[in-house]
């Protein structure tokens, strides 16, 4: 499993960053898109009427070329520029000899199909381009209710936590809960939990199984549940505005986080651990009969694996030598401490459990690929 942040950093990053963030409710007419040469680091901006304007991140503008319906691969060349030949072959960036072309087509249906939109600022970023229902549960308040239902287990040890730009984790492991799949084999239980405040997700709890000879971790759906960022629309009101947490919002979503700590709760029982360890143990007896590389490579495309990805999984399968299910199983999650970025080692910890999960015929189908 990948290392983070310990308790301590996370707690006062999720503090900063409490205090750096802003929402504005807006018409899109209150808006307007800008990518000004001058703009440093080129990077294209977001005016709203009477508030600023906030250079965008990657995941606004993608909501931002979903929402408008502009297919992604156009939105990005207008956005990133063109590639042409340089010296050697290299291909280099050319910005597109019209570079307000994306600006205005962003405008121009900002204008023509109006509408209100949710707006997430962070360090003066434009981080997130939501439905104005969505609803706002914020990554402080995740870690004030679910930390001390952790804490509430002995000898509880939190082994991961991050913030990405796109999610907050914390991974926790209950060492008095465990058992083993095989002989010296020995597992403990575990949850991960996440949360995302720019619509990458819902708020996610899920058991967390963690293999103690080489600790890595497998995130199984097996008694975990998700609950999602909606709500009702806000009300109406002229021009844009910067929303606040209200009094009716704090105590609504007291009733929903009382719900998040019942799911952690469930995680941290031996029951749960014992339903999800027999899954497991089932595994170990499900040889794959087949090619190896030929079953790699459809784990790789059910799971959309990279190739790199693929290649460390086969890698992992073999070196582990063991060609079953639980054997494939480990080879995806060993594959997730090469990854770099957290976000994509996080889910491949998660593809590892969907191999689990996998219904029987697509298991054996799987199995004696050849």
């Amino acid at each position: 499993m990948k290392s983070g942040l310990d308790l301590v950093q996370m707690a006062q990053e999720v503090q900063r960053q409490r205090e750096a963030k802003r929402d504005f409710l807006s018409d899109t007419r209150e808006m307007r898109f800008k990518q000004l040469e001058e703009n440093p680091g080129n990077r294209p901006l977001l005016h709203i009427n009477g508030h600023g304007e906030f250079p965008l991140k990657r995941r606004a503008h993608t909501q931002i070329a979903n929402r408008l319906q502009i297919p992604q691969p156009f939105y990005d060349r207008l956005l990133d520029g063109t590639t042409k030949a340089g010296k050697n072959g290299a291909q280099v960036i050319d910005k597109p000899a019209l570079p307000d072309l994306l600006t205005m087509t962003v405008n121009k249906l900002f204008n023509e199909q109006p509408e209100r939109r949710l707006v997430r600022v962070m360090d003066n970023d434009c981080r997130a381009f939501l439905s104005d229902s969505y609803r706002t549960l914020d990554n402080y308040d995740c870690a004030e209710a679910v930390l001390p239902e952790l804490q509430k287990v002995k000898d509880m040890e939190i082994v991961s936590t991050q913030l990405t730009d796109d999610r907050f984790y914390i991974k926790a492991v209950f060492p008095r809960v465990q058992g083993e799949v095989k002989v010296g084999d020995v597992v403990q239980a575990g949850v991960v939990i996440s949360n995302s405040e720019v619509g990458a997700g819902s708020v996610s709890v899920m058991p967390l199984l963690y293999r103690l000879w080489c600790l890595n971790g497998c995130t199984t759906a097996i008694g975990g549940r998700r609950k999602y960022h909606t709500g009702s629309k806000a009300e109406e009101s002229d021009g844009a505005r910067e929303v606040f947490t209200d009094k009716t919002k704090r105590l609504t979503d007291a009733a929903f986080w009382a719900q998040i700590k019942d799911l952690v709760r469930a995680c941290t029982t031996q029951e749960t651990f014992d339903r999800i360890l027999a899954e497991i143990q089932a595994t170990t007896g499900q040889r794959i009969t087949g090619d190896p590389v030929k079953a790699v490579e459809l784990t790789a495309k059910r799971f959309n694996l990279l190739e790199s990805e693929k290649d460390g999984v086969l890698r992992h399968l073999i070196e582990g030598g063991d060609l079953t299910r639980y054997g494939l199983l480990n080879a995806v999650t060993r594959q997730s401490q090469d990854c770099a970025d957290y976000d994509r080692a996080s889910a491949l910890e998660r593809i590892g459990g969907r191999v689990i999960e996998l219904p029987k015929t697509d298991w054996t189908q799987l199995a004696e690929a050849a």
